[in-house]
């Protein structure tokens, strides 16, 4: 006879250990070691071998010698291996009971929440935006997000009311190379790819589109994201070249994807799988020039606004810069867009163990470290959404204060918000190509074709004095044919040039100049200066452009490479190819700075002749500069500004005001901090109801739990919901037995191909 025994791996289980095989283990871990050390992988980098190699040497120590070369690092590993995919099973069996009863709960009716909330900062709330009744407002009848989404960001789409009526974005996220499965990837490739093989006329600027194409343009030559001719070479010999993520303004990654080839291609974000699982009206940045001109995503075109990251916009032009920093958009709050950054540099040790796992293997280890992160993440809400409305409130008390010492008042906010306008509005207008470089190389012939013409004029009045001279003298024969025939000459030339003058002043009349503008721009001596002065401005702009976006580069390939591809720069690398480049470009950019200064201190000895609207340049500081903010005088905008870009009428206040651009500033820090306060209103009750339907639906679960451990049903008089734990006495690993017993049986294929051995070899201790 033979006893009803139940396998060594269950028997090491009830006893608090954990095999190395589920059948015939050789090596038995305890559990609250392997929860140590599996936590420990999750802060840091995994290294088994480490681990295995310090855990050898310390028994070795202590006269326990283990017989061969690594034989703890295969078993310790296979056993961290298998304790994670059962901890993993045990989440899974616990999220399903809870999603099984959040959807029976869902056919009855929705409960209600407590109206009464308390201060994020732990004291009463006396801002108006907090102290109005807006808990009492009925229910949006919109739809909710998918249940994928409400489980990303319980702040973003947990709410009961997703839809809101005040104007602001109901989701904000960003995406950033370094998101959904390859299959909607290469779905929304080819949609993309078939958009842009049709013909689109081809005009200055898209419906819709507030930049023209030639500024946009611009930023994409200072924006090389990824060579992808270098890398082509290299890319073939790898699965995947990157990641790109998905995240929202509360550092949640929603999405992953990864790079099937180099460069920030845009159908990694274009993916419909986002937007299938929102309702209308989000959030998000980037590509808003390709798909208004393409038609991509026509649905969702609409319903999109887009905005730069507050730390990625130093590379694109002025223009842009006033249109899509999110600091100057009354939309986005306090948000900068940054959260990717944030999430590089959360997954940067994993750069060294996924260069030597396999495909599956290093998904699994992205998809664990994400699992913990928004865990950790989850735990820090609460107080992200405090320390929010604490800097929002901040920002609007020393704002205030700024903006009385410039002397405006609340009541002249509106103004100067009207002048914002304007001057975003004449910036926009602007087109490059017949705009500032377009026109001074167009006015420069043109002054050239002058000065061609009076020097001609010259000669002829020198000739023809030489002719009256030689006829006075009665000297008529050949001297005199020879004048004749130079003075036959020089008219000829007079008459060509006048030509080419007369038709280089139509066509400058042609693009929105009268004659007018265009005589006081020709005969101001301050016309070619400022021309020079705008030349070495861009040259400034364009060095301080490239040595920012050399560094960020630098930096940037540490965490954008994260899956089987050559690192290009180690931390020691990458210092001494900043210190490079620094060393390279810097003295350039300081060079370039004080030849601008020495041009305005030319310029402004002639300022006297300006006419009273040119805007006078100021000297570049070295504070700041190296920001490129767009408030910053690297930016700024002198001169006949009218003039060089073909607009008509008199030029408004604020282009002869030198305290606009930072008065436009404060102004844009107080409404966004103002509005950060109505969405932090708005995301403290999502996070609120996510907490009591989350709260509900584990009560409901546990109370279904203690009804099949009791063996009947539960009335709610019979039993309190704070002693349902006790009913059910679950022991630690009771559920990790059941889980490990399904795979032990091969009742479960959602991990077949972790490991096909479930034997371990011997090992001898001595």
């Amino acid at each position: 006879m033979f006893a009803n025994v139940a396998p060594v791996s269950l028997q090491l289980l009830e006893r608090g250990l954990f095999p190395s095989a589920p059948v015939r283990p050789t090596l038995a871990v305890d559990l609250d070691q392997l929860d140590l050390v599996s936590t420990l992988f999750m802060v840091g980098a995994p290294n088994v071998m480490n681990w295995a190699e310090t855990l050898t040497s310390c028994l070795a120590r202590k006269g326990y010698v283990l017989g061969g070369q690594d034989v703890l690092c295969c078993r310790y590993g296979r056993a961290l291996q298998y304790y994670r995919v059962m901890i993993d099973m045990v989440s899974q069996t616990v999220n399903n009971a809870i999603e099984s009863s959040r959807k029976h709960q869902a056919q009855g009716e929705h409960a209600v929440i407590p109206q009464t909330f308390k201060s994020l900062a732990g004291n009463p709330i006396t801002h108006s935006y907090f102290t109005q009744d807006e808990d009492h407002k009925p229910l949006h009848d919109g739809k909710r997000p998918s249940p994928y989404l409400r489980s990303r960001c319980p702040i973003c789409c947990g709410g009961d009311t997703y839809l809101t009526t005040d104007g602001l974005p109901d989701i904000q996220f960003s995406g950033d190379a370094c998101f959904m499965q390859s299959q909607e990837c290469e779905a929304m490739k080819c949609y993309i790819e078939g958009k842009r093989n049709s013909k689109v006329p081809n005009v200055d600027r898209e419906n819709g589109i507030a930049v023209a194409n030639e500024i946009s343009d611009l930023c994409v030559q200072s924006f090389n994201v990824a060579n992808e001719a270098r890398s082509k070479s290299k890319k073939s010999k790898f699965n995947d070249t990157g990641l790109v993520a998905a995240v929202c303004r509360h550092d949640r990654v929603w999405y992953l994807v990864n790079m099937t080839e180099a460069g920030e291609k845009q159908y990694y974000i274009d993916s419909r799988e986002l937007y299938s699982g929102i309702s209308p009206w989000i959030s998000t940045c980037q590509y808003h020039r390709s798909m208004m001109k393409w038609k991509i995503l026509p649905k969702w075109a609409n319903r999109i606004l887009f905005g730069l990251p507050a730390l990625h916009a130093y590379g694109h032009q002025f223009v842009c810069q006033i249109t899509y920093h999110p600091h100057k958009i009354e939309a986005f709050g306090c948000t900068d867009g940054e959260g990717t950054e944030w999430f590089w540099n959360s997954i940067s040790p994993l750069i060294r163990v996924c260069q030597v796992s396999g495909f599956h293997q290093r998904l699994y280890t992205i998809d664990t470290k994400l699992a913990y992160l928004d865990q950790q993440n989850l735990k820090r809400l609460g107080g992200w959404l405090s320390r929010q409305y604490q800097d929002a409130t901040k920002k609007i008390s020393e704002v205030g204060v700024q903006l009385v010492e410039l002397g405006i008042q609340p009541s002249q906010l509106d103004n100067l918000a009207r002048d914002w306008n304007e001057a975003k509005l004449y910036y926009q207008a602007q087109i490059p190509s017949r705009g500032r470089q377009g026109m001074e190389k167009e006015i420069e012939g043109l002054l050239r074709l002058r000065d061609s013409l009076e020097l001609v004029r010259g000669h002829i009045t020198k000739v023809g004095r030489q002719i009256d001279v030689l006829v006075s003298a009665g000297r008529i024969g050949t001297p005199l044919g020879l004048q004749n025939d130079e003075l036959s000459e020089l008219m000829e030339q007079e008459r060509m040039i006048a030509h080419r003058l007369s038709a280089k002043e139509d066509k400058l009349l042609s693009k929105s100049l009268d004659q007018n503008q265009l005589e006081t721009m020709l005969q101001s001596k301050l016309y070619t200066q400022l021309i020079q002065l705008r030349v070495t401005q861009t040259q400034l702009q364009d060095a301080l452009c490239a040595q920012k976006h050399s560094y960020m580069q630098n930096i940037g390939h540490i965490h954008l490479h994260l899956g089987r591809v050559h690192l290009y720069l180690l931390e020691d690398h990458q210092a001494q190819r900043t210190a490079q480049t620094d060393k390279k470009l810097k003295p350039r950019i300081y060079r370039l700075r004080r030849k601008f200064n020495e041009h305005v201190e030319r310029v402004l000895r002639s300022w006297d002749e300006a006419p009273v609207h040119w805007k006078k340049p100021i000297p570049v500081p070295s504070d700041g500069m190296f920001n490129l903010e767009s408030d910053h005088p690297i930016h700024q905008h002198f001169g006949p500004l009218d003039s060089l870009d073909g607009s008509i009428g008199t030029p408004p206040r604020w282009q002869t005001d030198e305290a606009f651009f930072v008065a436009a500033s404060a102004m844009h820090t107080l409404k966004g901090a103002q509005q950060e306060l109505k969405v932090i209103t708005r995301e403290r009750r999502a996070l609120q109801v996510w907490a009591h339907e989350e709260n509900e639906a584990i009560l409901h679960a546990l109370r279904e739990a203690a009804e099949r451990e009791a063996g009947c049903d539960l009335d709610g008089d019979d039993v309190d919901d704070s002693n349902l734990e006790d009913l059910i006495k679950p022991e630690p690993p009771a559920l990790l037995i059941s889980e490990f017993s399904r795979l032990i049986d091969g009742e479960d294929e959602r991990f077949d191909d972790v490991d096909s051995d479930t034997d371990d070899v011997d090992v001898d201790l001595e």
